[in-house]
């Protein structure tokens, strides 16, 4: 571990200290107005360490931080449940993470809400949802998907049995 932490910044450690002394179980850096820079240190951590919840709602991320966030879904199996509420990622930043849920088969809850994904956000993570068999709650509240991004979240439902 010490030599892990020998890579991180002092800044950094902070963040991924937080993620060792929490393996197994929950971390909570909402509200910390974090920004890019935050969500690259959390993506970095969720790529060596095991928790299994996180919350990291409202840092305003925007696109980059949701950007380093979905690199690292791509290959962490042990993350759960994932709040990236008030964000601003927008429709681009929920396109990215649709990607990573098509692949991504450890997470369980996804929530988004007031992110301004917009119906183009909305339609990305349906047809991720067609190939996504874990996720199993996901909050889009807030987020201006429109008739047009409900339906399209409505039609992945026929083929998605695990969401709910």
């Amino acid at each position: 571990m010490a030599q892990e932490a020998e890579d991180y910044s002092s800044e950094e450690e902070d963040i991924y200290f937080q993620f060792v002394k929490n393996e197994g179980g929950s971390v909570d850096l909402s509200h910390d107005r974090l920004g890019v820079e935050g969500a690259k240190q959390v993506a970095k951590a969720l790529l060596t360490t095991k928790i299994q919840d996180l919350d990291f709602s409202f840092n305003d991320i925007q696109l980059l931080g949701a950007l380093a966030i979905v690199k690292a879904l791509e290959t962490n199996q042990s993350l759960q449940t994932l709040y990236l509420e008030g964000n601003n990622i927008g429709s681009q930043g929920a396109e990215a993470i649709a990607k990573a849920l098509a692949t991504n088969q450890s997470l369980h809850v996804l929530s988004l809400k007031d992110n301004n994904i917009g119906s183009q956000g909305a339609a990305a993570i349906a047809k991720a949802l067609k190939a996504n068999q874990s996720l199993q709650s996901l909050i889009l509240d807030n987020n201006n998907i429109g008739s047009e991004g409900a339906v399209a979240i409505a039609k992945s439902l026929e083929k998605n049995q695990k969401l709910h």
